[in-house]
């Protein structure tokens, strides 16, 4: 192994290493928790070697995101050939897509606060952009069932595919965004509650992609 391939492997080492205490650090304290005095002191390095790696906390955070969205996208592929029906196959990346975040709100609390960052950061770092292009896969993904379900008429055809894909992530984030708001609200009937709004706001978007 050549002296640039060991740099570059230790750097990956570094870097995983780095993320798995500041996920460690999340998963305890949420995002508002990971302070990088505090993953440099747990990782055992100065507060200096943990910006060679990541420019700031924000940066960090994208990092973290990434390997959630990677889960995500790793989901998406295994479950898109299931079904051969395009109407199918967004009604089951839409089921991953609630499950996913819903079942598991830290994940979600990361993607709203990356996101929010994001909107204000004049130039993204490496893995922000990394995030950016993965959630474009994902998008993808949805917007290739939408052109099989118009090809095998499942789908009304004058859907735009990418839209339908940005369209549907919006509403999704907003539902998953009310039931993690109003959880403790909730009274015994959670469990019923919480399973009426998901299957009607499930019926709605994909009875509206249903030829007329």
């Amino acid at each position: 192994m050549g002296i640039i391939e060991r740099k570059n492997r230790e750097r990956q080492q570094r870097i995983k290493s780095i993320l798995k205490v500041a996920e460690k650090i999340f998963l305890v304290k949420g995002v508002d928790g990971i302070i990088i005095d505090d993953v440099a002191r747990e990782a055992e390095l100065s507060k200096g070697a943990i910006y060679l790696y990541f420019n700031s906390k924000g940066e960090l955070i994208a990092a973290l995101l990434f390997q959630i969205m990677n889960k995500l996208y790793n989901m998406f592929n295994n479950q898109f050939g299931e079904k051969s029906k395009g109407i199918e196959k967004i009604s089951d990346l839409v089921k991953i897509y609630f499950n996913f975040f819903y079942k598991n709100p830290h994940y979600f609390e990361l993607l709203i606060n990356h996101e929010i960052h994001e909107s204000a950061s004049k130039k993204p770092g490496p893995f922000a952009e990394k995030c950016r292009k993965i959630a474009l896969s994902l998008w993808g993904i949805v917007a290739e069932a939408v052109k099989i379900g118009q090809k095998d008429g499942t789908i009304r055809s004058n859907c735009k595919p990418v839209l339908v894909a940005v369209i549907l992530s919006g509403q999704l984030n907003g539902i998953i965004a009310l039931l993690i708001r109003e959880r403790e609200n909730f009274n015994n009937s959670l469990p019923i509650l919480v399973n009426d709004i998901t299957k009607m706001s499930f019926d709605l978007f994909i009875n509206g992609l249903r030829p007329r």
